[in-house]
């Protein structure tokens, strides 16, 4: 039995490595918090959007979990496991088919073969990554690449002055 797939237009699927964004696997609710924050203006999640968050312990998924309450959270163990865990979300589950945009929320290299195959099968592929730590292959992957810390309107959303 064949099964379709409708691609709705403007369906965003996010894959956050939190740890990665963070830069540390040790955080608290208040890095979580700011995390989100930014990174909802910089990768202009929208009101369709799907988010999965990964981290590679247990106890940091519920962490992030609770300032990103509607995502889906998955863990993998060890070394690279938020990598793993995404990579098995993006490549098992026709992310391409299903949604017209990709971000990816870390810097990692091991991504890149993954953006490259979705941004081939269609999906526009948008990299969030922190300044100074992106894989090269990863942002020759990706069709657009945005860094947590140039946002322009992102003082503003910080300080609690944007409209």
């Amino acid at each position: 039995m064949m099964r379709t797939i409708v691609r709705r237009s403007h369906r965003q699927f996010h894959a956050v490595d939190v740890e990665n964004l963070l830069g540390t696997p040790r955080f608290n609710q208040g890095d979580i918090t700011s995390l989100k924050t930014r990174y909802d203006v910089i990768a202009a999640v929208n009101a369709c959007a799907h988010i999965a968050l990964a981290t590679s312990h247990p106890a940091g998924l519920l962490t992030a979990g609770l300032a990103w309450a509607s995502a889906r959270r998955v863990w993998y163990p060890g070394r690279d496991g938020a990598d793993q865990a995404l990579l098995e979300v993006l490549d098992e589950e026709a992310i391409a088919e299903r949604f017209e945009e990709v971000i990816i929320g870390s810097g990692d290299g091991i991504f890149a073969s993954t953006a490259a195959r979705l941004a081939a099968r269609g999906s526009r592929v948008t990299v969030v990554a922190r300044r100074g730590h992106l894989s090269r292959a990863l942002k020759l992957s990706a069709h657009e690449v945005r860094y947590l810390d140039s946002f322009a309107g992102l003082s503003a959303v910080m300080s609690g002055s944007a409209a």
